[in-house]
Order: structure tokens, then C-alpha cells, then sequence
């Protein structure tokens, strides 16, 4: 039980533990709990400081501004980076490289989210979007293509989001409970195969899938529900003009 509570102290503090001595040591992907939560730290950081730099513009005009200036900041901090190749700097948790590669695609985002509907249509355009997807598909993983990446894949994931049928878009804003599967899925499937395994039961892909769907759902609706929208409800707040 000790190693269960230090399991979950770690993790809360954001100094990333991924086993407990003898849980999962069976299953076929041996001993991990929960692969995803890697990224909590960057996501916690990231989406602490973006109130607290978007406060100062709540009531002023230049709110755009103010987030493509934090979206090049950290462009340019990762094209540094691609320089420094040694550069290796953790602190609690929180890898420095990973803040910055997957911050510059967070900024991307909230640049966006500070346009109005009619300007990002305008903004972004089907035409554009498929010849950016065709120069990274070019290019490959080569450096063309990492250096163009933070620029060209927001402006294609924002402009197919555009363009798409908005079949589902109310649904899914009312229950977006996306985060929710990734964060819940991998331990779930754990748990699901521990017990397989231990009763010599073999369970494929699909069998797998069609056992874990129903209890992620449920776990993600619920942090839905009692932690993303009273969070969301404070961040608005923060950084949206009253």
C-alpha cells in the first residue's frame, strides 16, 4: 500500500513515476501503469502560465497581438533549440525540450483562438492547407519539414476543423471528454489485461478495445464534468474581456 501512495504523491507533484513493484508484471506490456502521463507536467505548466501572461491584456484591444508574440517567442526558442543539440534541462518533473517542441503548437493554438470565426475563414484556406500538407509530406522528417511543421500543421488542423461538416460540433462542445480517453485509456487496458492474463484468457485488439471504451468513457465524463469545465470556467475569467 506504501508504494501505491508513493505512486500517487509522485505523480501529484508532477515528478513522473510510471510502475508500482509487482502491479502489471504479467500483463504483456510489463509493469507500466500509465504511459500518458508524461505530458502532465508540460500541459500543467503550459496551461498554468497562459492565464497568468494573458491576464495583463484582459481589458486592453490587443489581445491577438500579445498571443502571436508569445506563439513566436517560443517558435524561435524552438528553432534554437533544434541548435543546442546537448541542451538537457529538467526541474520537477518538467523537461525543458518537450516545454518547448509542444509549447510552440500550444501557442499556435491559442493565437487562433483569438481570432473571430469570419477572420480565421478568411485566414485559413483549404487552397493553402493542402500545399502546406504536401511540402511537409515532401520533405518528410527531414529539417525542412521540422522547421516548417509548428507552422504549417496548426494552420491545416484549424483549417480542416473549418471546412469540415459541423455535423457533431455541438455535441462535442458540450461533451468533449477527449482528454478524458487518453489520460484514462492506457491504464484501464492495463487493468482490463492483468485480469485476462491471470485467468489464461487472450484477448485481441478489437476484444480489447470493445472491454475498455464503456469504463473510459465513464472516468472521462466525470473529470469532464468535475475538473476541465469549473478549470475552463476560471480561465475565461482570466483571460477573456468581460
Amino acid at each position: 500500500m506504501q508504494s501505491a501512495t508513493t505512486y500517487l504523491k509522485t505523480n501529484l507533484s508532477f515528478k513522473i513515476s510510471y510502475t508500482i513493484p509487482g502491479v502489471f508484471a504479467e500483463n504483456p506490456y510489463k509493469n507500466a501503469i500509465n504511459g500518458a502521463l508524461w505530458t502532465l507536467p508540460v500541459e500543467f505548466f503550459l496551461q498554468l502560465i497562459l492565464p497568468l501572461l494573458m491576464f495583463p491584456t484582459k481589458k486592453l484591444k490587443n489581445r491577438k497581438i500579445y498571443a502571436s508574440v508569445l506563439y513566436l517567442l517560443f517558435l524561435a526558442a524552438y528553432y534554437g533549440l533544434d541548435r543546442v543539440y546537448t541542451f538537457k534541462f529538467t526541474y520537477h518533473g518538467l523537461d525543458f525540450r518537450y516545454l518547448i517542441t509542444l509549447g510552440v503548437y500550444f501557442y499556435a493554438g491559442s493565437f487562433f483562438a483569438c481570432l473571430d470565426r469570419e477572420t480565421l475563414r478568411k485566414f485559413c484556406r483549404p487552397d493553402l492547407s493542402l500545399l502546406g500538407a504536401a511540402t511537409v509530406l515532401l520533405f518528410g522528417s527531414s529539417y525542412p519539414s521540422n522547421y516548417l511543421s509548428p507552422i504549417i500543421l496548426p494552420y491545416i488542423v484549424i483549417t480542416a476543423a473549418l471546412v469540415a461538416p459541423a455535423v457533431f460540433s455541438d455535441f462535442c462542445n458540450k461533451h468533449d471528454i477527449a482528454y478524458g480517453l487518453y489520460l484514462f485509456g492506457f491504464p484501464i487496458q492495463q487493468t482490463i489485461m492483468h485480469f485476462a492474463t491471470k485467468n489464461s484468457v487472450k484477448l485481441g485488439p478489437l476484444y480489447l478495445l470493445l472491454c475498455t471504451t464503456p469504463f473510459v468513457i465513464l472516468l472521462a465524463v466525470l473529470q469532464k464534468q468535475l475538473l476541465e469545465k469549473p478549470l475552463g470556467k476560471l480561465t475565461r475569467r482570466l483571460t477573456v474581456e468581460s
